[in-house]
């Protein structure tokens, strides 16, 4: 009997509705509805279920074809031998694990289950529902995510609104998704803004901090987009909204990171100050106040760049390209540059127009989209092939493959 039997089978047993699990579980209704016609649920809304319907939760995850928790823990607690025991009983797969690559021929020989294209997702836009999606894309197959989802109700006009008490239970199961397909050293980038529900900041995104700790993500830091040309206004009881946030998650403490592609100049104060240095420059003077910080100012002598803020100050898109909710390209390139290399894999599970896709192209990225407007997808494409053509003919470049839009 697989989860979605079994979950109909219970609310049977207990006679209630859909309508009223999802508000007993805070989970959103559509979302269940697509679980119990066969989509894989969450392990938050495994545990949640057996906890509401008291019924073993190890049933309920061989039910979903999730494995055990204690498989869990050796997978976790021990990924070189798990890997191992799986390549002893799977075979020769790919010769580095990147699932993007071309398979192993082994004596001219390759493994039935190697015969496949795995190229069908990359350089591409696909379009359909997010979740979906997601969950038809290989595990461990991207390098990094960058992405800027519906804020909430704020664009009912451009996607269906999910009300902000229910964001974070509609948001978890992507989560869950992008951890299983984001490579164990890589990063996701979520850029996110709390709206204002009767007079007060909802805290639904810091909710989902904390449960997307509670689904195993690392925390890592809060990058500040400011943006610099935000729209002038005048509210009662706040000023107008010139930041939005930048969360860095990882899924574990050593994760890729190249600080020294994002360097900034220095800037001209250094000729004199460091034109005559104290005894004090040229050795670490601490805090005075014991705050455990400390500086040798002779370190920057001979240096022109210096590292940046965790504050980005980008202007806004104005020409909007169609679209109610775009970033400027500059963003998504900046986090490129800082967690990834050229021909690494950059997913966007919302690519709307397609502005992570065109700062891919710009820097010899591969890209992999997710868009479930068919509108914004051909914006998109556009937008991509324009931007190939405006790349510098330079034979020495990163190529990209042709855009070959592929509908799921």
């Amino acid at each position: 009997m697989d989860f979605a039997h079994q979950l109909r089978v219970l609310r049977k047993s207990k006679q209630i509705s859909l309508r009223e699990l999802s508000k007993r579980l805070r989970y959103d209704r559509a979302y269940l509805s697509r679980v119990e016609n066969g989509a894989s649920p969450s392990d938050e809304l495994i545990k949640a279920t057996a906890t509401f319907f008291r019924v073993s939760e190890r049933k309920l995850r061989l039910a979903a074809g999730k494995f055990p928790k204690d498989i869990l823990n050796i997978l976790s607690h021990y990924p070189t031998e798990a890997a191992s025991i799986l390549r002893e009983s799977l075979g020769v797969y790919h010769a580095n694990g990147d699932l993007f690559s071309g398979p192993v021929e082994t004596n001219g020989y390759v493994p039935r289950h190697a015969q496949r294209d795995d190229n069908k997702f990359l350089n591409r836009i696909l379009q359909g529902d997010c979740l979906h999606v997601l969950s038809q894309l290989p595990a461990a197959s991207v390098d990094f995510i960058v992405t800027s989802p519906p804020y909430a109700d704020n664009r009912r006009g451009t996607y269906e609104g999910v009300p902000p008490e229910r964001y974070v239970a509609w948001f978890l199961p992507i989560t869950q998704q992008l951890k299983r397909v984001l490579k164990p050293r890589g990063s996701f980038v979520l850029n996110i803004k709390e709206r204002v529900v009767n007079g007060e900041r909802h805290t639904y995104v810091l909710d989902l901090i904390l449960r997307m700790r509670a689904q195993g993500w690392r925390w890592v830091e809060e990058y500040i987009w400011h943006k610099k040309n935000c729209y002038p206004g005048y509210w009662p009881n706040r000023f107008r909204d010139a930041w939005e946030r930048c969360l860095h998650f990882s899924l574990q403490k050593e994760f890729r990171m190249f600080q020294d592609a994002v360097m900034v100049p220095m800037g001209d104060w250094r000729v004199s100050r460091l034109r005559n240095l104290s005894d004090t420059d040229q050795r670490r003077d601490n805090s005075r106040v014991q705050s455990g910080f400390g500086k040798r100012i002779a370190n920057w002598l001979g240096r022109e760049k210096a590292y940046p803020t965790n504050v980005l100050h980008m202007a806004t898109e104005c020409a909007n390209r169609g679209h109610s909710a775009t970033f400027p390209v500059a963003l998504p390139e900046w986090f490129l540059k800082l967690f990834t290399k050229s021909g690494d894999v950059v997913l966007d599970p919302f690519m709307g127009s397609g502005t992570t896709a065109v700062a891919c192209v710009r820097n010899g990225r591969h890209f992999v989209g997710i868009e479930i407007n068919p509108t914004y997808r051909k914006l998109a494409e556009d937008r991509i092939n324009i931007a190939r053509t405006q790349l510098p003919t330079d034979p020495h470049r990163h190529a990209t493959l042709t855009l070959q839009p592929q509908k799921i």
